[in-house]
């Protein structure tokens, strides 16, 4: 159900879009990621999450659009690189998933300044795992 609510929604922004000639316009992004994570494992077990950087890739298109000065929507899709680095005593296993992401998100603030704060929210779609083990 929430796929096909996101998907209406945004058919509607661009039909609404086309029929009252707001501003319509695109934005490229491209995010360098630090991740870590809180890792939680059986009583007995020393585990720690180590700090993992990627850089490759996690690029965005969107489409924006502004209703009036004060006020906007976007939405989007993009590909993630999400990873997780885990340590066991001498092992580390290196973790990755590419996800397929769709933003939603309303624009609040001065739009011609670009001076805004956008509550939304965003879906991924998980569409490859892997792991590598290190000793």
């Amino acid at each position: 159900m929430g796929k096909f609510c996101l998907i209406a929604l945004t058919v509607f922004v661009f039909l609404v879009t086309k029929a009252t000639g707001q501003r319509l316009y695109g934005v490229k992004s491209y995010e360098l990621l630090f991740t870590q994570a809180s890792v939680k494992a059986a009583e007995n077990i020393d585990i720690r999450s180590l700090p993992h950087f990627s850089g490759w890739y996690n690029g965005s298109q969107q489409l924006h659009v502004d209703f009036n000065r004060r006020a906007g929507f976007y939405t989007g899709w993009g590909i993630r690189n999400i990873g997780l680095i885990t340590k066991v005593d001498t092992l580390r296993i290196k973790h990755r998933a590419y996800a397929i992401t769709v933003p939603v998100a309303v624009k609040l603030g001065d739009l011609e300044k670009k001076w805004f704060v956008a509550p939304g929210a965003q879906v991924n779609w998980m569409f490859n795992y892997k792991v590598k083990e290190f000793i």
